[in-house]
């Protein structure tokens, strides 16, 4: 196995769609924090006509989300689906997404090889390799088992979670996601600990759900952390 200054590249060819708002390595509820509204359910449209989310039930808690996108300049459709979880911690509302089919950009990625012999000792480094789409490179503990005398590297791909706050009243509906200039100022006063990494341009919270939790009920009622003002609202369509 060659010295950590060596790099392995590896291509990867399908489609990417555009970026999404901050990133969320892991998820931000467990079984027992999801919930099932019927004010969620139905057709939602945006007051300026930019986009419709349609949200159905897809079972185990959990809806289908397609979000439809209207493009101002040739008023053709594009069409993303997700997997939606609604999810309730103390008094607010959260939306979990990942997109129900990941996608990753086109292109060559170099990624650090395992310096050890030692799998736990390597700390694994996340390359972003398409829409919220990210890849580590580990080295496989069956490695030996499996006869290979120069050891092997398991490529693993974890697409990342967006996490809005949810505003539902009647037949109105804000999805507000986390600031990120306010993150990053909250970090440099000293006024949040929470793990994170910058991947490319990308902001990628990487505590667990457990420590993501608590960061979400300290600060959720903050407006200049989840806020509204700069959202769209949606309307109740049917």
């Amino acid at each position: 196995m060659r010295n950590a200054k060596m790099f392995i590249a590896f291509v990867l060819v399908l489609l990417a769609p555009a970026c999404g708002p901050v990133e969320w390595l892991n998820p931000c509820f467990k079984k027992e924090d999801l919930v099932l509204d019927p004010a969620l359910a139905g057709t939602w449209k945006a007051e300026d006509g930019s986009s419709i989310l349609k949200f159905h039930e897809s079972g185990g808690k959990g809806y289908e989300m397609l979000d439809i996108e209207i493009h101002a300049d040739t008023n053709d459709p594009e069409q993303t689906k997700y997997d939606a979880h609604l999810v309730r911690l103390g008094e607010y509302l959260f939306l979990d997404l990942v997109p129900e089919a990941p996608q990753v950009k086109p292109g060559a990625y170099t990624i650090p090889l395992p310096s050890s012999a030692d799998a736990s000792a390597f700390q694994p480094h996340l390359v972003g390799v398409g829409d919220g789409l990210y890849a580590s490179l580990v080295q496989s503990p069956q490695a030996s088992e499996a006869g290979h005398e120069g050891g092997c590297c398991e490529v693993r791909l974890t697409q990342a979670h967006w996490v809005f706050r949810v505003r539902l009243d009647g037949s109105s509906l804000r999805l507000a996601d986390l600031s990120e200039d306010w993150f990053k100022d909250a970090v440099d006063q000293g006024r949040v600990h929470i793990g994170f990494d910058r991947v490319d341009d990308s902001l990628l919270l990487t505590a667990s759900t457990e420590e993501l939790q608590a960061f979400l009920l300290e600060f959720a009622g903050n407006e200049l952390a989840f806020p509204q003002d700069d959202t769209p609202e949606y309307r109740r369509q049917e």
